[in-house]
């Protein structure tokens, strides 16, 4: 398993996947949206990108998904796999 993060990028994919706003993520699990830009540019050296594990588990409950996915899971290869494999697959149009 990779231990690369992945929290930023997927918190910008999931917001706009969901037509959300970082405002109106942040309005969702109580914090200011700020918070939420930070950790969507996700550092370690960041001030602040760090959040807690309550904040994670409210944002993938959001997202109606899991803290790996969250934070571990590289979203937008998921997606060029599924987009690939349908390109590949015979139509089922007649």
């Amino acid at each position: 398993m990779s231990n690369e993060n992945y929290l930023g990028r997927n918190i910008r994919i999931l917001c706009s996947a969901y037509d959300y706003s970082y405002g109106d993520l942040a309005k969702k699990v109580g914090v200011h949206p700020s918070h939420i830009s930070r950790m969507s540019k996700y550092d370690d050296s960041v001030k602040g990108a760090r959040p807690s594990l309550t904040l994670l588990i409210k944002i993938a409950e959001v997202f109606e998904t899991d803290l790996e996915t969250l934070i571990r899971m590289d979203l937008i290869g998921e997606l060029k796999a599924k987009i690939s494999k349908k390109s590949q697959s015979p139509s089922n149009s007649q």
